[in-house]
């Protein structure tokens, strides 16, 4: 009966596991890049978008980042989380408004120490016109969303 029991649990947790992996909460291109292929600490160093290169490539959460030198790739492997953008590196706006969207590297901001993404430029002045509640109710959204597809 117990051997049953851990067999059945065992087998629950691999399904919950497994469901858990179908979505990706990190922002990646075609072929397995965040965001698609920028280095994430060159908008903190640099506060512009800068191309990473293959050969200071890391994986971390299921996607493969890239960085512009090796500087920037050991300032991630040593704290990710710093670096991380906010949903993912999805659009900030699209968070807020329940769902995932794409982003452009030029529609982002680096504020108060967390990088945010915005689908474009546009969308990311309507963001900022209202920023501090698009932050909040995207809080609360990415709870939900972050591992849908």
């Amino acid at each position: 009966m117990l051997k049953k029991l851990l067999v059945s649990m065992q087998l629950i947790m691999g399904i919950v596991f497994l469901s858990a992996q179908t979505g990706s909460s990190i922002y990646k291109d075609d072929k397995g890049r965040a965001l698609n292929g920028y280095d994430v600490v060159g908008f903190f160093k640099d506060n512009k978008p800068v191309k990473g290169a293959d050969k200071y490539s890391y994986t971390y959460e299921n996607a493969t980042w890239l960085f512009s030198n090796q500087e920037n790739l050991e300032a991630f492997k040593a704290n990710p989380k710093a670096f991380i953008p906010q949903y993912g590196g999805y659009c900030a706006y699209g968070v807020a408004k329940d769902h995932k969207s794409p982003t452009e590297a030029e529609a982002f901001k680096v504020d108060n120490g967390k990088l945010y993404f915005n689908y474009n430029l546009k969308v990311k002045k309507l963001w900022e016109a209202n920023q501090a509640q698009f932050i909040n109710t995207a809080d609360s959204n990415w709870l939900l969303i972050k591992d849908k597809e």
